[in-house]
């Protein structure tokens, strides 16, 4: 009966032992699949936001130049409304 018994427990350890093992590597694929995953979502994320800012410097390059087309017309209209202001009183 000691031999059966020591045998059944030698068993139960080795079976024990390769489900361990494979709920190791099946963990351990889990969890590289997950990284691997996380690694491309945050790859994603930051070109996502590296052309948001391409867009937004653009945005703002094109409000600049509007700026400066708005301020020259003003000038420009400044310049001769005053023209014509001097030359009203000449």
């Amino acid at each position: 009966m000691e031999d059966f018994t020591s045998d059944l427990q030698a068993k139960m350890l080795r079976i024990t032992d390769t489900y361990q093992d494979r709920a190791k590597e099946l963990a351990e694929k889990m969890i590289g699949d997950v990284v691997r995953k996380i690694a491309a979502e945050r790859q994603e994320i930051q070109n996502v936001m590296r052309r948001l800012r391409q867009q937004e410097q653009t945005e703002i390059r094109k409000l600049i130049r509007t700026i400066n087309l708005v301020s020259g017309a003003v000038l420009a209209a400044s310049l001769i409304s005053l023209t014509a202001i001097i030359t009203c009183f000449l």
